[in-house]
């Protein structure tokens, strides 16, 4: 299975935050769209960083008063792992547990196309699973689909 089966099945537009906007800001997006992480893109789409839970937290540790006015470019992680649409899903495991992320902006050639999580990995990865369970019971009981 590959990164794009995993778009296929989803919405692929990425959310994005631009660098000068304010950590409030991006938090609000956040929360709005129930996700762990955007990306940081220029004007035209550029792809600047990544703002994640876990750079709210350290802000937040930080400066618990005043760190909510930053602009996110001052907090982001700047160059962040990526991912192409071809990479295989074991691949993409292995990346983002070997670097400790749990988000990875995904990549055609040099255009930005979506952002998957590790619950994107796992669940994929469980379909596959399920998917497998069945052709082997049906082949194991002597039943084929007609």
């Amino acid at each position: 299975m590959k990164v794009r089966d995993i778009l296929s099945q989803r919405q692929k537009q990425p959310l994005c935050v631009r660098p000068q906007q304010k950590v409030k800001e991006a938090i609000a997006v956040m929360v709005q769209h129930n996700v762990g992480a955007v990306l940081v893109c220029s004007e035209h789409g550029q792809l600047q960083g990544i703002f994640t839970e876990r750079d709210i937290l350290q802000l937040a540790h930080k400066d618990p008063h005043g760190f909510t006015e930053l602009p996110v470019e001052q907090v982001m992680t700047k160059n962040p792992i990526i991912a192409r649409l071809d990479d295989d899903i074991q691949y993409v495991e292995q990346v983002m547990a070997q670097n400790r992320v749990r988000h990875l902006p995904i990549f055609d050639g040099q255009t930005l196309v979506s952002l998957i999580s590790i619950r994107d990995v796992i669940h994929a990865k469980l379909q596959d699973a399920q998917v497998e369970k069945r052709h082997l019971m049906d082949y194991i009981t002597g039943k084929y689909p007609a």
